[in-house]
């Protein structure tokens, strides 16, 4: 084997070859990197020149950043940085290591929340703040912030998702409790931080924004409570008196939004009939003003039931207010498809004829 090994030497073409083969198949490769590292890379990689030194060299600039990340946190600078300032991208990258190395859904979820109430502190500083940004400067990084916020709790309505399905209900009341409470201040927060907004371009389209979020945040609440209410009707978990009672509380108040919020809208579907009246046939004028006069009874049926689901709670038949709750909110639902359903039939006719 030894003479065999000698006498049978690589040419240096056959090298030569191999190498360059072996130098595309190494070009061709992209060193993934994690999301929150992205900007904080780009001067790391500058220094390198061509993708060959970036592929062997990233595992180390990786731990070059994260040093970076750690000495720059350790000095408290970048927690108190804003959007704008030469340390906010080294917190936004260390939020971005804490979430990697966060094991657990429930860990996860804590941080995603935390987060969203770093970014809402962010945005109430920036509207107070007094420099020399132009509004137009102000609005835009207010509207990269909203939009972290609602990156993290889009995390934790994930979360809450699987929550619905949990087979630990003492874990899955302590998370959801805490999720319903922090997303109600933080849609609290929101409505603030819009009032202290000025006027202007900028200024209205982050006002629209957080007039979505602050929905999405009560959505997230909401379903927070509808999972506790649901685990308590059969029988999974055991709130105390005192909590479920706030909880129903809570419930019947969100209802009572939602209960004007739809008489506004069938309101606005008999305006849209009226204005429509004379593009419109007397056979389809007939048809429409008897689904119009349908959902007006259907809400008007609602109100009493809310009435008594309210009744009911101080005498502490909860079973019963969940049962009417759950009967209040589903027929909600239907009367807001309808008049949502007829709003485009509306319309249809009115085009055709």
């Amino acid at each position: 084997m030894k003479k065999l090994r000698e006498e049978v030497r690589p040419t240096e073409q056959w090298k030569n070859t191999g190498r360059e083969i072996l130098l595309s198949q190494i070009r061709s490769q992209q060193v993934a990197e994690p999301g929150w590292l992205s900007e904080v890379m780009k001067p790391v990689q500058a220094i390198f020149s061509g993708r060959m030194l970036a592929f062997r060299f990233a595992p180390a600039a990786v731990l070059g950043v994260l040093l970076i990340v750690g000495i720059a946190t350790a000095t408290g600078l970048p927690g108190k940085s804003l959007p704008g300032d030469t340390f906010y991208s080294f917190k936004i990258a260390s939020e971005g290591v804490q979430k990697t190395f966060t094991f657990g859904d429930e860990s996860k979820t804590q941080l995603s929340m935390e987060f969203a109430g770093k970014r809402l502190a962010e945005v109430k500083e920036l509207n107070q703040q007094n420099n020399n940004d132009t509004g137009t400067v102000k609005s835009e990084k207010i509207k990269n912030t909203l939009a972290s916020y609602k990156q993290n709790i889009e995390e934790v309505k994930k979360h809450l998702d699987a929550l619905a399905n949990s087979t630990d209900p003492n874990q899955t009341m302590v998370m959801v409790s805490m999720i319903n409470q922090q997303m109600t201040k933080y849609s609290s927060t929101l409505e603030n931080s819009q009032n202290d907004l000025k006027t202007g371009v900028g200024d209205d389209n982050n006002k629209t924004e957080i007039n979505e979020l602050i929905n999405t945040s009560e959505a997230i609440a909401e379903k927070a409570i509808d999972i506790i209410l649901n685990q308590y009707l059969v029988g999974t978990a055991s709130p105390s008196d005192e909590d479920l009672s706030n909880i129903l509380n809570q419930k019947i108040d969100k209802l009572e939004i939602k209960l004007v919020n739809l008489d506004k809208d069938y309101k606005g579907l008999i305006d849209n009939y009226n204005q429509a009246d004379k593009l419109i046939t007397s056979e389809d004028k007939l048809t429409l003003s008897k689904a119009i006069k349908d959902i007006g009874s259907q809400i008007e049926k609602i109100k009493p039931i809310l009435v008594e689901a309210i009744k009911l709670i101080p005498e502490k038949r909860f079973h019963e207010t969940v049962a009417k709750i759950q009967e209040i909110d589903n027929s909600i639902e239907t009367a807001q498809r309808s008049i949502s359903d007829l709003e485009k039939k509306i319309s249809e006719l009115a085009k055709s004829n």
